[in-house]
Formats: C-alpha cells, structure tokens, sequence
C-alpha cells in the first residue's frame, strides 16, 4: 500500500476584529474584544481525506470544523490598595509592604458560538466514502419550511416540508 500525503488545499479565514481598553481608573483596567469571523476549508487536520468527487474537491468546501462565528472577551484586573502610596496600610514598616503591597486581581471572561453542524458517517459502512464523509442514495430532497401565523400575530414555521412527497 502506498499513500500519499499532499498539502494541495487552503483554508480562508476573514474577519473583524474590536478591541476597547480602559486603563487604570481607581485601580481597574478592563478589556473587551470582538471577533466576527468566518473560515472555511477542504479538510480539517491531517487525517485521510476521501473526497465525494475526486476531480472537484471544492464539492466538499464547507466551513470550517474550528470556525467560531462570534467570540466575546473580557478581561480586568483590578490592583488592590495596600502598601505604600495606596490608600490602606501605606505607613506600613518595609517589611509588611512587601508582603501587602503590589498585590492585583484579575478575570477572563470568553463566550464563542459552537462549532459548525457536520454530518458524519461511520468508515466501516459500505455507504460511507471515507471518515466523516456521508455519501447519500440518491438525490437530495426539496425542502421548504412552511410560515404560519398564530392568532395572536406571531409567525412561526410548522417545520420542514417535503415538497417531493406526494
């Protein structure tokens, strides 16, 4: 058996990214960052890669299994007031300054959105063209959710309807 490894395809990673610090106010510095992003690849890692069509590998160009649409951070720290030229124990003897003094807090907060929804297989069916490759029989159906409207206004969808069912 003979493999071969190549490293033909690329990802695209774009975004926009926001930052705005506070510095030290009364002892706090706060951060808060904002990403709105977008990748999308071929295949994620090194692992083997069976293409649907292996003569048009963009059929399987999708977003990316690490793309994050939304990140929010935060962070702070906040230097706590002891010690010398601070507001509490500042004639403190040298000694106890060095214990209490230059002392700081700090958090980090980070939320993102999930990961993006991939349909896998298992690679022991006969179904199956490769690990996480789904290869389906036949074509796919046309679907279309349905809106409705409740009597109080609110409009809803009903769920997905298949259009090809008679």
């Amino acid at each position: 058996t003979v493999n071969y490894y190549d490293n033909a395809f690329s990802s695209n990673y774009h975004s926009l990214q926001v930052q705005a610090t506070k510095r030290f106010s009364h002892g706090f510095t706060h951060q808060l960052t904002y990403t709105f992003s977008k990748t999308i690849d071929i295949s994620d890692g090194d692992a083997i890669y069976a293409p649907r069509d292996i003569k048009n590998v963009n059929l399987d160009k999708g977003r990316a299994g690490f793309d994050r649409t939304h990140i929010v951070s935060m962070n702070g720290t906040y230097t706590l007031p002891f010690g010398k030229g601070q507001s509490l124990l500042p004639d403190a003897p040298e000694w106890a300054q060095k214990i209490v003094g230059n002392w700081s807090t700090g958090a980090i907060f980070s939320m993102s959105t999930g990961s993006p929804l991939t349909i896998t297989g298992n690679s022991g069916t006969t179904w199956n063209g490769g690990p996480g490759n789904v290869q389906l029989a036949g074509a796919f159906p046309t679907i279309a959710p349905k809106p409705l409207t409740s009597g109080s206004g609110l409009q809803y969808f009903s769920g997905i309807v298949n259009k090809d069912r008679k």
